[in-house]
Parts: structure tokens; C-alpha cells; sequence
């Protein structure tokens, strides 16, 4: 049967300045993988991040980003049959950059 059920309930959550989690609830069916795309930064439209993640894994994070940046994610079901609709868009910041140290001069 087409696999035609979205991801659901998908939630991205920045864990530092270059990392964002993002999780998902699996749709009925059969899934072999996931396909995940990324607008980042936002405005830019969405671009395959992940053409097939390969797994029922649910948990994916997205490494390597720019300190203080927002990023949108969607994410698609895969299976033999095809590829399912988008999920819900979700969007998360990554964390400002505070391994620099920032000198004021008094003036």
C-alpha cells in the first residue's frame, strides 16, 4: 500500500551553538527510513538534508550549523512503495556562541 502518513509530532531542539535534535513519532505502516529536509537559515527554502536516513531510528541530529541560527526541518516516511507527505515544519535556533571570550575596554 502507498505509504501516504507523515511523521508526526516532529519537535527540533537546539542542544548546543552547532547541533539540533531532531525527533519524530513513527506513522503506521511500514517505514525503512526518512528523508529530511532543512531550510537553515530560514528563508533560504528547504533543501534534502537527508535523502535516506536508512533506518527506523527516530532521533536525528543535525551537526555542524552556525552558532545562533534558525533553522526549519521537515521530514518524510520511506518505504518501498514511495515516499510519504511532509510532516509538520518545526523550527529551532542553534545556541549563540560562548566559547569566545568577549573583552570590554572601558573607554
Amino acid at each position: 500500500s502507498i505509504l501516504n502518513l507523515p511523521p508526526t509530532s516532529l519537535t527540533a531542539t537546539a542542544i548546543s551553538s552547532t547541533q539540533i535534535e531532531l525527533s519524530w513519532i513513527e506513522p503506521n505502516g511500514t517505514v525503512t527510513g526518512y528523508k529530511i529536509e532543512r531550510e537553515c537559515p530560514t528563508g533560504d527554502g528547504f533543501e534534502v538534508l537527508v535523502e535516506d536516513t536508512g533506518s527506523t531510528d527516530t532521533v536525528y541530529i543535525d551537526e555542524g550549523l552556525e552558532p545562533d541560527t534558525e533553522c526549519n526541518y521537515q521530514v518524510f516516511a520511506i518505504n518501498d512503495s514511495g515516499i510519504s507527505d511532509a510532516s509538520n515544519e518545526v523550527s529551532a535556533t542553534t545556541d549563540a556562541d560562548t566559547s569566545d571570550t568577549i573583552t570590554f575596554t572601558a573607554s
